[in-house]
């Protein structure tokens, strides 16, 4: 398997950092990689695919994470990240989402059997997504979100390989007289083996859920005039897999396949156009051999709830988030969104 970096990529598979360690979206990041009982619009994808279920408008947004430079023998890696999202809401139930990331690692050299006409490719990993959600209301004050990530991963330069995943997930949202209560729960990466090209080698895939619930007012619709509004969320995550993944067998775990999480965040938002968030990722996994998986998040932005006028029916955002820091790993994010009002 490609060689992200020199800390996590010896136990956890590279295709675990833009799925979750990384993820596309700053908001998440931020608020200690959580999300799934809260994160809404055409990036909530990421966190819960059942999250996009009340997009209202066209939505598309462009996420990038910075490359750092590592040195593995006479190649050089890169980490940088590309990553397109699109919301389109077909009916006022009904929303599906197309998505597509590429995370980079450079190029390198083959050469030929004889040690001589080498030539440079492109190395890397890239996903490609599609999200179809539904919005169900079950009362007057309670709806259910529903949605579905289908997946398709592929590896490609020295290993190419590919694999049909799978995300699946649920939210209740409850609205009381001035406060939402949400619960979700999201579980990720069902489906087939990643199948390594011109081989038999066939390898599992890292599995996980998330669980959590979420309370405030941003969301309510009895605060669309408040000048500051909140939402707080706590979230459990646990990786289904106990066991080292990882395509290269002769790698020493550093135990991080027993990953489990408590993790927190908070966003406070002004005129509902500005808003900062904090996070913390708490790793309650108790095991003592892997490399340290806790610490703050954080993150700031604007979005503009409504469109700008009649003459300009145009919404736009700007995000930024900082994950936990992993390693040599970059963990700034950042994404720019544009919504189209029809």
């Amino acid at each position: 398997m490609l060689n992200a970096t020199s800390v996590i990529a010896q136990s956890y598979p590279d295709y675990f950092i833009p799925q979750h360690l990384r993820p596309a979206d700053p908001q998440m990041a931020a608020m200690g990689l959580t999300g799934v009982a809260h994160r809404t619009g055409v990036l909530a994808a990421y966190s819960n695919p059942a999250g996009i279920a009340d997009v209202k408008d066209l939505q598309f947004a462009y996420t990038r994470h910075h490359p750092i430079l590592q040195y593995f023998t006479t190649d050089e890696y890169y980490t940088g990240q590309h990553t397109f999202s699109l919301a389109v809401p077909v009916t006022k139930f009904f929303t599906i989402g197309a998505y597509y990331w590429n995370l980079g690692f450079g190029e390198v050299e083959i050469l030929e059997i004889n040690g001589y006409g080498g030539k440079k490719t492109k190395i890397g990993i890239r996903e490609y997504l599609l999200t179809p959600a539904f919005l169900l209301a079950l009362d007057s004050t309670t709806n259910l979100h529903i949605g579905a990530n289908v997946k398709n991963l592929k590896y490609y330069g020295l290993n190419d390989a590919d694999s049909w995943l799978y995300d699946l997930g649920f939210r209740i949202n409850h609205e009381l007289s001035t406060q939402v209560l949400s619960f979700g729960a999201t579980i990720h990466n069902l489906g087939s083996k990643l199948k390594v090209e011109g081989s038999t080698r066939e390898y599992e895939m890292y599995r996980w859920y998330k669980v959590g619930f979420a309370f405030g007012n941003t969301n309510a619709k009895s605060s669309k005039n408040k000048k500051i509004t909140y939402l707080w969320t706590v979230e459990y995550q646990k990786n289904l897999n106990q066991k080292n993944l990882n395509m290269d067998e002769n790698r020493i775990s550093t135990g991080y396949e027993k990953l489990e999480a408590l993790n927190t965040g908070f966003e406070l938002r002004l005129f509902q156009h500005l808003f900062g968030q904090i996070g913390y990722v708490n790793d309650v996994s108790g095991s003592k051999n892997h490399l340290e998986y806790q610490g703050f998040t954080y993150g700031f932005g604007f979005e503009t709830p409504e469109p700008l006028g009649e003459k300009i029916p145009v919404t736009l955002s700007a995000m930024y988030g900082r994950s936990i820091q992993l390693g040599t790993l970059d963990v700034n994010i950042f994404s720019a969104g544009l919504g189209f009002h029809f």
